[in-house]
């Protein structure tokens, strides 16, 4: 039996709302191009298990695992590495349709250059309009200019939103810091080096924390616009929305104190915890508002 040529790798968890879509053009792309399906459900209490079961049949390129608790994104995603023996690895979300051809073209895109450790495709949303699912890497003046808003006021200005790339369109291709990690093409041998995503990093900001120790090894990350991706996102943090902003706080400081060591960062360091503790509430309270479309949200 061959090896396959990329192994996608994808945690549910109460998805019966997008995987019989998810499904249902996944299928054919991996059939087509040689590559197998690892899917980890962290304990759904809904139909995802039911659906994953009917909707895989007799598919011998898929494998299931079936947690009995949620063990999070990380070790979950980490589950489905161990016994992955795709040469590439794709990360990616239930709550995503790919476009017939993306998969080969973001393999194709990968191998264009050897100093190239990861690709993305373009995020869009159903209605047809471009997600912006691209940042730098996180800065203490980013945080800064977030908290004071500055962000919304300046949205295209690199000085005021350039964590969030708001000075990026999407419209073309690019090398990037981090694209979301909800499509992520990476290559098989430096994803395995890596042991996976980072475990201390449960549910965010581990795709941040992998790109930062992907450029730490002197590889690229290309955003390709070429290919594209339907991409729902959100739906973790909305349905438990307590819970995951807390999460998404502790590993941002967490994110901050590993990345930012130095003796001179840990007083800068200390009051970005005090921010991001505070920032609880106002976040809670900013779920729960009608949301706009073409959030990414952190802060």
């Amino acid at each position: 039996m061959s090896t396959p040529s990329i192994s996608v790798l994808t945690v549910t968890y109460n998805s019966e709302d997008h995987l019989p879509a998810f499904l249902e053009v996944l299928l054919p792309e991996l059939d087509s191009c040689g590559g197998e399906l690892i899917l980890v459900d962290n304990a759904s209490t809904d139909a995802t298990r039911s659906l994953i079961q009917n909707g895989v049949q007799h598919k011998a390129f898929v494998k299931i695992i079936e947690n009995r608790k949620n063990l999070g994104f990380a070790i979950a995603n980490n589950q489905a590495l161990a016994i992955a023996e795709g040469t590439d690895i794709l990360l990616l979300n239930p709550d995503t349709a790919v476009e017939t051809g993306a998969i080969q073209g973001l393999l194709e895109s990968l191998h264009e250059s050897e100093n190239r450790g990861a690709v993305a495709p373009q995020l869009r949303f159903s209605d047809g309009r471009i997600q912006r699912s691209c940042r730098r890497f996180p800065t203490h003046l980013n945080i800064l200019t977030q908290m004071l808003g500055l962000g919304l006021l300046f949205p295209r200005s690199r000085w005021a939103n350039g964590w969030k790339m708001g000075d990026f369109d999407h419209e073309q291709s690019r090398d990037v810091d981090q694209p979301a990690a909800a499509a992520l093409l990476i290559r098989g041998d430096l994803y395995r080096e890596l042991e996976g995503l980072n475990e201390q990093f449960p549910m965010f900001f581990n795709d941040v924390d992998l790109c930062r120790r992907i450029h730490q090894r002197g590889y690229r990350i290309r955003f390709d616009a070429r290919y594209r991706v339907i991409h729902a996102g959100g739906g973790s943090v909305r349905r438990r929305p307590l819970a995951m902003v807390v999460s998404s706080q502790l590993s941002f400081f967490r994110y901050f104190e590993r990345s930012y060591t130095g003796l001179l960062y840990q007083v800068p360091n200390l009051l970005l915890g005090m921010l991001l503790y505070l920032a609880i509430i106002p976040r809670i309270l900013f779920h729960f508002l009608p949301r706009r479309k073409g959030r990414r949200d952190v802060l």
